[in-house]
């Protein structure tokens, strides 16, 4: 026999239902509020035995906003991930979305990081969560995954705004586009001891660097151009090129501000 897994209720009592204030906020959706004035909810919305919404917080918006019925079932949920999961095998959520929801728990790591992804226009979000965490390269973590996890932490907080903002100066004196692989190319070298920032500006403007990055988002290429506009003239960067490793400065590093794991 079927076991029952949950009775669907009906309710004009807008009341008794709570907008959990670490869920995502509430954006419009113009063709979902247009459904619901006409039709009233489809899916039930999901809470748990307090009348906390899990799932569905547009969907009582919308329809407490045209009078229309609230459909809800209950679920079990225990702690503040278990809203992350419920959400994410239902809808499809960005990257940004899991960053505010741990950001909402007050967790100060998320918090720095949704402060800096709304602040830093100029810098593509992936390339804020690489530089935040310390990696000079992406591929031996899986960084999107360790945020959705909650497990992202800055590896040098203080340091990450300096470079942010000797990067801002370098893009705005350079004309550069900042396009997803620039932020981390910078860091790249900024990472090397006795990186001179004014010499690659300098060695770029009296080049053809930013022509030659026009249209380019891969970052190997372009942290090459970078290398290649540093060492005009004088080779103080060092490197390495084989088939399994595109690209790969083999200077020492600053330590302090990269993932151990990195060098």
């Amino acid at each position: 026999m079927d076991r029952i897994y949950s009775k669907i209720y009906r309710t004009y009592n807008y009341d008794k239902f709570k907008i959990l204030d670490y869920n995502r906020d509430i954006t419009r959706f113009d063709l979902l509020n247009k459904s619901i004035a006409n039709e009233g909810i489809k899916n039930p919305i999901l809470v748990d035995e307090d009348f906390n919404i899990l799932d569905g917080q547009h969907r009582y918006t919308y329809a407490k906003e045209n009078e229309k019925p609230i459909i809800y079932f209950f679920v079990n949920a225990r702690t503040h991930n278990d809203v992350v999961e419920i959400n994410t095998t239902s809808k499809r959520w960005q990257i940004i979305d899991y960053i505010e929801h741990y950001a909402k728990q007050t967790n100060k790591e998320y918090m720095r990081l949704y402060d800096a992804i709304k602040d830093m226009s100029y810098i593509r979000q992936t390339d804020i969560i690489c530089v935040g965490y310390g990696l000079i390269d992406r591929r031996k973590v899986k960084i999107l995954e360790l945020v959705k996890k909650g497990e992202f932490t800055f590896r040098n907080y203080a340091e990450f705004l300096k470079i942010a903002q000797y990067y801002k100066q370098f893009i705005e004196a350079t004309q550069i586009n900042s396009v997803a692989g620039v932020f981390l190319a910078y860091y790249n070298l900024y990472t090397i001891i006795d990186f001179d920032k004014e010499r690659l500006l300098r060695n770029v403007n009296s080049g053809n660097t930013r022509e030659r990055l026009l249209g380019v988002s891969n970052f190997n290429y372009i942290l090459k151009e970078f290398v290649a506009a540093y060492n005009k003239n004088r080779v103080q960067i060092h490197y390495t090129q084989t088939e399994s490793v595109d690209f790969l400065i083999t200077n020492d590093r600053k330590k302090y501000i990269i993932r151990r794991d990195q060098f």
